[in-house]
């Protein structure tokens, strides 16, 4: 057995008939469910063993031609030696710089990667074109677009620490999980978990204490911790919480005194209230009976009630209002900073709640190098000079020269020509597939890294294959947010084929493209030297907090170290200083307190924004109104995947022949997402369960099988979003044949159909508003109809 950590937990591996076998580490507490996924994903026949690039790129190259990459996605590809490679993306590296600047590099490289400190691939492409001279820098996540923008207004912090759970454990009588699915949104984590958080969700349930969960779906969540289900209809959180405060102010039940010295703009809630907002409006507006949000506002206020916020409601139009929302009730119960009660925005993820350990923060190799000064286009002026929304790709790279609005500030780019990705696969996360996939074809070049052929690197010009965890060494944290300890990642077996580890194929392109640059990438250190040098400099910043790390051998020899010292002296209570004296621990809001009405807000809109959230009204009052033949799209986590990680588990990959993908060869038709509906909605288009379905709008259609959960919202359909997307055209002059990335022809076809199911192909990239401009999930609207026989 070899001791390895992955984004699912730490697991004991090893090599059995020539397959991968995974079991969990004995200190899990509450293991996932996805090691045999894992493990077939890291066996799976769509990884890729050889370089590779794509012949009309590659002729281009040699002969002048377009290389503006029409053919993306359905072209053939050569494979070649690492040295022909790596020489090819060195000269178009170079050329883009040379000739175009950084201002024309998209390098942000999003993705959730394999964890490591050392083979972190998106950190190791963002040095490299540092040095270079930069890229067009991103900010914000797909995760928390608007919450990280909003937060900041009503409490100072994008992602304040939420109470111990060992205090919840200790003092909460209800618990509320607000648009949160923790049971699956906490099996993974950023580095590496021992599920300290799952664990104690579970352990609160088994106590007898209610969990409810405010949702339009009855999630994996709710039925396993036996929580109720207040199935709202979509997009209609405030008016659940203007109801909720409207039976608080009836009952008497506000602690007035709380909010007159704690927070900011209540008076602006309670004049909507008292103008004709209560508890029979709520209804209507919300699906929600009266009676329902009566008893909710008096369990709520009576007993410690904790609310748990998830990032479901966000990822919405005016999602920014999903949080506000949640932030103003917790105002209203007036239990902010009390022990057990409250609100924390991180529980259902990377262990939020789980007290942190002492142990200092593991580093990691730097990805802000400055910019070497002694390249040939060092001082060529860079044009673009602000971060631009990481949900923008898409207009970044497919629409320039035209200024958006972001964060009160006016955001401009210039024409791009390169892509490098690394680590991630934006086909899966993006909304609007078939504009993404429009604006990838209008690159120069397009320089994909990863473990698999996924749908981006099928898009790409040139594909370096890169070893997976199991085959090298690092070392990564345990807990995003708790800081437990560090685990091993330990090889199991060699890299497969051709395939090299994160690091050797960047400082391999560094020193490719200029010695100087090389020897800066690396500073003279192979992969161990760096995890030598990295463990070294933790074990100095731990020795003077009193802790005794232990050397590298010995951490090896153990696989897992737990930090054995706590970062607080007793257990953490968020806001409870703030409670206690807001004048001596104020928030760090222009006013030190919590501001329900945003002064940032109020001056833009003054200046003439108009699409900013919380602003009369609107959508989040109202929730998605639809025609009488569509639904509302949500798109939620699958708890088999994250993001796209482990879709090659079911992938077939028949096409890929040599190393390579071969346009033409037949797949068979993959076992589609499921799509879940009510039963009254299936009923009424004459849907069972097990059927298969076509979820369409005007933006594509996609294939799906009917699951019927009767304990979600009516008007609904839910979708796992992370499925690769496989296009079959259906108009019959195109002829027939599936596609694994979207061809020239389907990318303005309406009739394509992707057969796996994958959501993004029916969402826009409008944004969440001009403030967070964060990226859209949910509320589209869709139709839902039986396939044709024979489909």
């Amino acid at each position: 057995m070899t001791i390895t950590a992955t984004h699912w937990g730490v697991v004991d591996a090893r090599i059995e008939v020539g397959r991968l076998k995974l079991a969990p580490w004995k200190g899990d507490l509450d293991p996932s469910p996805n090691l045999e996924r894992i493990a077939r994903t890291a066996d799976a026949p769509s990884r890729t063993t050889v370089c590779a690039v794509r012949r009309g790129w590659l002729e281009g190259r040699r002969n002048g031609a377009d290389v503006k990459g029409r053919l993306r996605g359905r072209d053939e590809w050569v494979p070649l030696s690492w040295d022909e490679a790596l020489t090819l993306a060195a000269d178009a590296i170079r050329e883009t710089y040379a000739t175009a600047g950084s201002d024309a590099v998209w390098g942000n490289s999003y993705g959730w990667m394999s964890p490591g400190i050392v083979h972190s691939a998106v950190n190791l492409n963002r040095r490299l074109l540092r040095l270079l001279g930069g890229f067009v820098e991103a900010e914000n996540s797909y995760s928390t677009g608007a919450i990280a923008k909003i937060l900041p207004e009503i409490v100072g912090m994008s992602d304040p620490r939420s109470t111990d759970w060992s205090v919840v454990l200790g003092h909460t009588d209800e618990i509320v999980l607000w648009g949160a699915n923790p049971l699956v949104t906490n099996d993974i984590d950023w580095v590496t978990t021992i599920h300290a958080g799952r664990r104690a969700l579970k352990d609160f349930a088994v106590s007898g204490r209610r969990i409810t969960s405010v949702n339009p779906i009855a999630t994996e969540s709710a039925a396993e911790l036996h929580a109720e289900t207040v199935a709202l209809r979509p997009g209609t959180d405030a008016a659940l919480v203007f109801g909720i405060i409207a039976v608080l102010i009836k009952d008497g039940k506000v602690d007035f005194d709380f909010l007159k010295t704690h927070v900011v703009g209540w008076e602006r809630v309670v004049e909507r209230i008292e103008a004709g907002f209560n508890e029979e409006t709520a209804a209507a507006i919300t699906g929600v009976p009266a009676e329902t949000i009566r008893a909710l506002a008096r369990r709520w206020s009576s007993g410690r009630t904790m609310i748990m916020g998830g990032w479901g409601p966000q990822r919405s139009i005016e999602g920014e209002n999903g949080p506000w929302s949640i932030w103003t009730l917790a105002a209203f119960l007036g239990q902010i900073g009390l022990p057990g009660c409250g609100i924390g925005t991180n529980y259902h993820y990377s262990d939020g709640g789980v007290p942190p350990s002492a142990a200092a923060d593991l580093p990691g190799i730097p990805s802000r190098p400055a910019p070497l000064a002694n390249l040939p286009w060092a001082h060529r002026p860079r044009r673009t000079t602000t971060t631009v929304p990481v949900a923008s790709v898409t207009d970044v790279l497919l629409t320039p020269n035209a200024p958006s609005q972001f964060h009160g500030r006016t955001v401009e780019t210039q024409p791009m020509e390169l892509v490098m990705w690394a680590g991630g696969n934006p086909f899966t996360h993006q909304p609007d597939l078939k504009r993404l996939a429009e604006a990838f074809r209008r690159m120069k070049t397009v320089i994909v890294a990863d473990t698999h052929w996924t749908p981006a690197a099928r898009m790409a010009d040139i594909v370096f294959p890169a070893a997976s965890l199991f085959e090298r060494r690092d070392l990564t944290s345990i807990g995003s947010y708790s800081n437990l300890g560090v685990a091993v990642i330990e090889p199991v077996r060699a890299p497969q084929g051709d395939a090299r580890p994160d690091y050797e194929i960047f400082a391999a392109l560094a020193e490719r493209i200029h010695p100087s640059v090389g020897a800066a990438f690396t500073e003279g250190l192979d992969a161990e030297g760096w995890i030598e040098r990295l463990w070294a400099a933790a074990r100095r910043e731990n020795a003077p907090r009193g802790i005794d790390a232990p050397t590298l051998d010995e951490l090896r020899a153990m696989g897992v170290w737990l930090c054995p010292k706590p970062w607080d002296a007793k257990p953490f209570v968020a806001f409870e200083a703030f409670r206690r004296d807001p004048e001596a621990a104020p928030l760090r809001t222009p006013t030190g307190k919590i501001e329900l009405v945003s002064g940032r807000l109020e001056k833009l809109r003054a200046e003439g924004l108009t699409n900013l959230p919380w602003g009369g009204d609107g959508r989040w009052m109202k929730g998605d109104e639809c025609a009488p033949d569509e639904l509302v799209l949500l798109a939620t986590k699958s708890p088999k995947r994250l993001h796209s990680q482990l879709e090659a588990a079911e992938d077939d990959a028949a096409d890929i022949v040599g190393g390579v993908p071969v346009p033409g060869v037949a797949r068979p038709v993959p076992e589609p997402e499921p799509a879940e509906l009510h039963p009254e909605d299936a009923a009424v288009r004459g849907l069972r369960e097990g059927d298969l379905c076509v979820v369409e709008n005007d933006r594509g259609a996609l294939l799906a099988r009917v699951k019927l959960n009767p304990g979600n919202a009516r008007g609904t359909v839910r979708l796992g979003h992370g499925g690769w997307v496989r296009w079959r055209t259906r108009k019959p002059e195109a002829g027939e044949g599936a596609h694994d990335a979207l061809d020239a022809h389907d990318a303005h076809d309406h009739e394509a159909l992707d057969l796996r199911g994958q959501a993004n192909v029916l969402t826009s990239d409008e944004p969440t508003s001009d403030f967070a401009r964060g990226n859209v999930a949910s509320g589209w609207r869709v139709r839902v109809r039986k396939a044709a026989e024979g489909s």
